[in-house]
């Protein structure tokens, strides 16, 4: 080993927003494998506020020796990686291509391309990284022990952020190859990532593959993101819309109701979809909310406002609620007044 490196061996960690996780838990593991021996730069750990943080990472990237560019699927479309990135190519510094997945490769641009790369998650390849990393460092040992380490917890936040099969490669494949696109969403499990890839068909007016993902989403909060992507791309009128509002009436009937009366405050309780919705609040005690707001925004004349009113009357307790409703807001006018009038 060379012992003649300076004492203090800098690195440049550049990486995306999205991937902090990552390159922290690589700050840290390098920390702790070469003790002190490399000293690695993280902008997020180090700009304090009120710095010029164009300044500081100018500053940085010109006093660094190596630079590790951490690539995953979400910062290889990203302009910074590639700008952090120049400086030590030009001035033929050593860089480590850090990639969370191989399949990334081909997606870099050429002269990154000509650069050996480093899978963060294969054995082989961290091994000879810590092996580089010890050569220019000068540290006596190589840390074979801590890989297993390093590539466990990599493999856990990568797990955890991106699911190993990149969602921007399945997007691709929706276009290119169907056929390999249903054989690898077979194989998503993160709720996260499911509902992503959902985001993505409904903008592709593709509702009859999200109605085969929704079986892998759970929590109700999820469903009524999906609800709001379906209005987003007006998708209303589709199949896949009811199966969402039954979806969340039987999980929550109170997220129900706060979307029937958020199409009330957008001028939307004549629609279809306000139907659809209204029927899917089986609850009367969260029905019966809806008619104050209704009243509020002068809609008791409308049919859905009769329609929500027919639900309730069939049971006597909220018939009498309905009832007692209409005479606090002086809507005895109503012909639906004198029906329940002459009920109760």
């Amino acid at each position: 080993m060379n012992k003649n490196k300076k004492a203090n061996y800098k690195i440049f960690i550049s990486h995306c927003k999205d991937d902090s996780k990552i390159a922290e838990k690589i700050l840290e593991l390098i920390n702790n494998a070469f003790e002190g021996k490399i000293n690695c730069y993280l902008a997020k750990k180090e700009i304090l506020s009120g710095d010029d943080w164009k300044r500081e990472i100018i500053q940085n990237l010109r006093s660094s020796d190596a630079l590790i560019s951490l690539i995953t699927s979400n910062s290889i479309n990203k302009p910074w990686i590639y700008i952090e990135w120049s400086p030590f190519w030009i001035k033929g510094k050593t860089i480590h291509m850090l990639l969370s997945n191989r399949d990334l490769r081909d997606r870099l641009i050429n002269p990154m391309q000509d650069r050996q790369i480093t899978s963060i998650t294969i054995t082989e390849d961290v091994n000879k990284f810590f092996k580089k990393l010890s050569i220019d460092s000068g540290k006596s040992v190589i840390p074979y022990n801590l890989v297993d380490s390093f590539i466990h917890e990599m493999k856990l936040i990568i797990n955890d952020n991106h699911g190993e099969l990149l969602l921007h490669d399945l997007m691709m494949l929706y276009n290119e190859d169907k056929k390999l696109f249903f054989e690898k969403t077979e194989k998503i499990y993160s709720e996260k990532e499911t509902l992503e890839l959902i985001g993505f068909l409904l903008n592709q007016k593709d509702t009859k593959t999200c109605q085969v993902l929704i079986s892998k989403i759970t929590h109700t909060t999820n469903f009524v993101k999906i609800l709001n992507m379906v209005i987003e791309n007006n998708l209303e009128k589709s199949s896949f819309t009811k199966d969402i509002i039954h979806e969340i009436s039987i999980r929550n009937q109170t997220h129900l109701r706060g979307k029937a009366s958020f199409l009330i405050r957008n001028g939307k309780s004549e629609d279809s979809f306000f139907n659809n919705v209204v029927d899917g609040i089986t609850n009367s005690a969260e029905l019966i909310k809806l008619l104050p707001l209704m009243i509020d925004f002068s809609l008791e004349k409308t049919n859905n406002f009769t329609y929500i009113v027919d639900i309730l009357r069939k049971k006597p307790y909220y018939s009498k609620k309905v009832l007692s409703l209409l005479i606090e807001h002086d809507l005895d006018k109503l012909p639906i007044f004198k029906e329940l009038l002459n009920e109760n």
